[in-house]
């Protein structure tokens, strides 16, 4: 199909008209018969150039009417041309973007799919950060959790030994005070051996304190420091075996540790009961 086309240009500071038929595909003129009429208008005038010597610089497009009448000089202004790629190398792709068919709304339509492409491209890239920071905090939390769970095994099964140690040396003592008196050879020596087992049980307690759950941090320190209290209660009763008021302070530190422990051993039995479920831990041993 043929269309007639009149262009007005401009060059060496004048106007002038060139006109002549260019030919269109009948199905997409009937479609878009300004933009299909745009596309050849342009490379007409492409050719216009091409077949000059050289055109001046000051070449300009001042008008296009096709059939007379209808200007479509704005649109011919959008056509871009097609940069072709010769490499040899390089197949030609049936998805390379032709702008000389691609009308100003699908442009639009275009970049707007391309912003929101990288968008969601974004959003995803995101997305799978921050779930990797948060397996990764989530594994860091597990192992502090397994380690502190076997921690406070250790320790839960010492502080009953040592509850049961104490109420034991209170036995011997007030059996031992009631049948001799305070002044014996063998009250002192059960005082100095109950001293050692109490101080090697603080030892091992300051040694895994960085193990410690944070829940149980400042009821763990109390622990430790009740023991110290008993220890310091023994060496002032070894120092003077036989004042009844240094009996009754190691009794009082006593009791008052034994009670803590009692509580504090309720309290980690409870933890290790939440991390097993929530980790699942099966502890055959």
């Amino acid at each position: 199909m043929k269309i007639q086309i009149e262009v007005q240009l401009f060059a060496d500071g004048a106007n002038f008209l060139q006109s002549g038929s260019c030919s269109v595909i009948t199905t997409d003129f009937r479609k878009e018969p300004e933009w299909t009429a745009a596309v050849s208008a342009y490379e007409w005038i492409q050719k216009i150039k091409n077949t000059t010597v050289r055109y001046p610089d000051d070449f300009q497009l001042v008008r296009v009417v096709y059939n007379g009448e209808n200007d479509i000089t704005d649109l011919v202004r959008k056509v871009r041309p097609i940069i072709k790629d010769d490499l040899p190398f390089l197949k030609k792709s049936t998805n390379i973007l032709d702008w000389t068919t691609l009308k100003p709304k699908n442009l639009e339509g275009f970049f707007l799919f391309s912003f929101y492409g990288s968008l969601i491209g974004s959003f995803i890239s995101g997305s799978v950060a921050v779930g990797i920071l948060i397996y990764n905090n989530w594994q860091k939390n597990k192992e502090f959790n397994f380690r502190c769970y076997g921690t406070m095994k250790v320790i839960n099964d010492h502080l009953v030994y040592l509850s049961q140690w104490e109420q034991l040396t209170l036995k011997v003592l007030r059996e031992m005070i009631d049948k001799e008196g305070y002044r014996n050879e063998g009250l002192l020596k059960i005082l100095k051996n109950s001293k050692g087992f109490f101080e090697e049980q603080h030892t091992l307690l300051e040694k895994e304190r960085a193990n410690i759950p944070y829940d149980l941090t400042t009821r763990y320190f109390t622990i430790v420091s009740a023991i110290h209290s008993v220890t310091v209660a023994y060496d002032q009763l070894i120092e003077e075996p036989g004042d009844p008021d240094r009996y009754e302070t190691l009794v009082n530190q006593m009791s008052y540790c034994n009670k803590i422990i009692k509580v504090f051993n309720k309290n980690t039995t409870q933890y290790l009961k939440n991390v097993e479920k929530k980790y699942k831990i099966k502890d055959f041993y």
